[in-house]
């Protein structure tokens, strides 16, 4: 880590401001939530006071990303003897004036169910009034994500499922990289559950398939559970996509090509280039990319398949229903959207809705920070067809309560469903 006397931390904000500006495909879409004077002024005065740090630089730049309501923006700071990226390894979501624990990872000290009532001394609820800007990603208390502010406090107080209440000192865990594990069971009434987990590598989701050939060929109901499924590699659903519709179908009907606008910058160009270059491509785009530096919005199709026209054929005869909520984001978020053209049932809580931008870049700023930003739009959004802060929407909308928490109210739903909507 730079020493951090010398780091030119608003060179650093600048940079980043103009990226946001000129390279960052979603520039034309930002609301009047997206506010930066706010975080340009307290980063000014802090580096001009001398109380600028690191840290300090990344909650002020993440909290400005989050204000865009864009999952697609990341601000980090590299690790380094001084510094391990971290979480306070539990997730959880507001209801009302409180917090519920809805996931537990490494703070065994929680579990799902528990309730936050204050975070270093103020409830949630006020915690969420009182701050000057929505660093929240939403203004929806069901789609908030609370991690950015959960890392800046130093205790909470807690209420177990048993009545005790106590006092947390929240501790950092280092972020921790895991295979994708999907699962699939069957249940009651000839119904299949199946969860792909993360959609980065197709080889794990097709053994467990081929594992099952039988019990999905016989199952009536298929429920596909992606409340939790995220992934940035489209083409690991392809070994589930027949599992989803009976009959015959093109390839390009079941994901059809996007129509796209695509941000040819000269920082976007050179950056995406040594990234390919970086991780071994051989394809010459690096090329390609240098020669459309400059050229700005191209209007452009990407296409998923290689053959479109390619007839896959069904294999699932029975009802699909689907199950949604606010983490469902990315390749997993491209599933459901999958699911529901192919009739799927939804049940729960609109996706994440990240899919109107795509295509990262990752640029170094100064020695130490990253920043990511999206050159690629679906040209829909040009059209108001925007699902960012709405996500894809559900047939049957379940409000998350903290009982869910304890029973699995969703899946529960979707095994009563009778096929009518």
């Amino acid at each position: 880590m730079a020493d951090q006397n010398i780091r030119r931390y608003d060179y650093i904000f600048k940079d980043i401001m103009q990226a946001l500006q000129e390279d960052y495909a979603g520039a034309g879409e930002l609301g009047p939530e997206y506010e930066p004077k706010f975080y340009l002024t307290a980063c000014g005065a802090a580096h001009h006071n001398n109380r600028m740090t690191d840290l300090l630089m990344l909650r002020y730049c993440s909290q400005m990303l989050a204000t865009t309501f864009d999952r697609n923006l990341r601000f980090e700071l590299q690790a380094s003897e001084d510094y391990t990226p971290g979480n306070r390894g539990f997730y959880a979501r507001r209801v009302g004036e409180e917090l519920i624990v809805t996931k537990v990872l490494e703070e065994t000290r929680l579990s799902p169910g528990d309730v936050i009532q204050r975070i270093n001394d103020v409830s949630p609820g006020r915690h969420r009034r009182g701050v000057q800007k929505n660093f929240f990603y939403s203004d929806e208390p069901e789609r908030e994500l609370w991690n950015g502010l959960l890392k800046m406090a130093d205790h909470i107080q807690v209420r177990h499922l048993d009545g005790t209440t106590e006092d947390l000192q929240l501790r950092d865990y280092p972020k921790t990289d895991r295979q994708p594990q999907p699962q699939l069971r069957v249940l009651e009434d000839h119904a299949v559950y199946l969860n792909p987990d993360r959609l980065d590598d197709s080889e794990a989701l097709e053994e467990l398939l081929s594992a099952h050939q039988a019990d999905l060929e016989a199952c009536e109901k298929l429920i596909l559970d992606l409340r939790q499924v995220s992934g940035y590699d489209p083409t690991a659903m392809f070994p589930l996509l027949p599992w989803l519709f009976l009959g015959q179908k093109r390839a390009g009907d079941l994901l059809p090509d996007e129509q796209l606008l695509t941000n040819y910058t000269q920082r976007n160009c050179e950056w995406k280039a040594w990234l390919l270059e970086c991780a071994g491509d051989e394809s010459g785009w690096p090329d390609r990319l240098r020669q459309r530096a400059g050229d700005g919005f191209v209007e452009e199709t990407l296409c998923f398949w290689d053959d479109p026209d390619e007839i896959i054929q069904g294999r699932m005869g029975g009802r699909l229903v689907l199950l949604t909520d606010t983490w469902c984001e990315d390749a997993g978020e491209q599933l459901a959207e999958v699911a529901q053209r192919l009739g799927a049932y939804t049940i729960g809580r609109p996706t994440m809705g990240t899919l109107d931008y795509s295509n990262p870049v990752t640029v170094l700023c100064d020695s130490d920070f990253a920043i990511t930003w999206p050159m690629s739009k679906r040209k829909a959004v040009t059209q108001g067809q925007t699902l960012k802060n709405k996500g894809l929407p559900v047939d049957d909308y379940v409000p998350f309560t903290a009982q869910e928490t304890l029973r699995d109210l969703l899946l529960e739903r979707a095994l009563a469903f009778s096929g009518e909507a």
